[in-house]
């Protein structure tokens, strides 16, 4: 089977777009249209690899800080066994799951889904069996890459929010290269960080940009005031702000490489030399094409 120059394998016709360097509000139009196109699949990969544990985790999470919460803010001073006992709940169930989920699950999932949108941005698609395998392949260099990139937003969040959205821009197309290029973690981190510098103002504003919609999407659940159905509404959610998620990086990614190595122009004379080898063979095998014998 044929590879692209991208590293997704051939599969049937799909409708694809013109990768071409992109404003900001482009790169949310194609995050949208490929989420619209191939949301059934997207969608699918999130439900199996985070949900699961993200339910779970949400569960048996916020109940025992809920109830922490409303005892402290009762009784300050009562009941210190109770609280150790809520306490030692979440760390032995939830905390773990929560990693699970956060640090382990997500990246390998981001990793299958930013395969399948790349997949429908080039006209190709990939399966959803291939792409969480070639996530699952490269899964090492996701969960890597993928925490170093949250220590450093998080700790630059932690100083007053703008060094970890600058420390997130750089940080913008960490998960393309790992599943599209075979790069590894530290290389991955490099190219991404080469690349988004190219736009760096629009890494940052697109950082900007997906952490309101995420906030806006899980707000949803807070809402609900049953911890079960909270529980499963977020693990529901949370999977959709992932496809959005991976679907912008990705189209970030593209834009970043036409910008730094006219990437949209090698795809667009790739197309050509196709299209002249596709009319010679047609011409070929035209009954018109060849000489009349003697």
């Amino acid at each position: 089977m044929a590879t692209s120059a991208a590293g997704i394998e051939t599969g049937a016709e799909h409708p694809r777009i013109r990768i071409r360097v992109l404003a900001l509000g482009g790169v949310l139009d194609e995050a949208a249209w490929v989420v619209r196109e191939r949301f059934g699949d997207l969608a699918k990969i999130g439900v199996a690899i985070v949900s699961v544990p993200l339910a779970v985790a949400a569960y048996f999470g916020l109940g025992p800080l809920e109830e922490m919460a409303q005892r402290l803010s009762v009784i300050p001073q009562a009941g210190p066994d109770e609280l150790f006992q809520l306490l030692r709940q979440f760390a032995v169930v939830a905390l773990p799951l929560l990693i699970l989920a956060y640090r382990v699950a997500e990246p390998i999932a981001l990793g299958a889904m930013t395969y399948l949108c790349a997949g429908a941005m080039l006209g190709e698609r990939p399966t959803i069996g291939r792409s969480i395998r070639r996530a699952l392949r490269y899964s090492p260099a996701l969960i890597i890459a993928w925490g170093i990139r949250w220590f450093c937003f998080t700790l630059g969040w932690a100083m007053c929010y703008v060094p970890g959205v600058l420390l997130g821009g750089i940080f913008a197309a960490v998960i393309p290269p790992i599943v599209l290029e075979r790069a590894g973690p530290f290389a991955a981190l490099g190219r991404s960080a080469t690349l988004c510098t190219k736009q760096f103002g629009r890494a940052c504003f697109l950082v900007i940009a997906l952490l309101i919609i995420e906030t806006m999407v899980m707000a949803i659940a807070q809402v609900v005031p049953q911890l079960s159905v909270r529980a499963v509404l977020m693990a529901l959610l949370y999977p959709g702000v992932l496809c959005f998620s991976a679907a912008a990086s990705t189209s970030f990614y593209f834009s970043c490489r036409s910008v730094a190595e006219n990437y949209d122009l090698e795809l667009h004379v790739d197309e050509v030399v196709r299209e002249t080898e596709r009319l010679e063979s047609d011409a070929g095998s035209s009954p018109f094409s060849s000489p009349e014998p003697d």
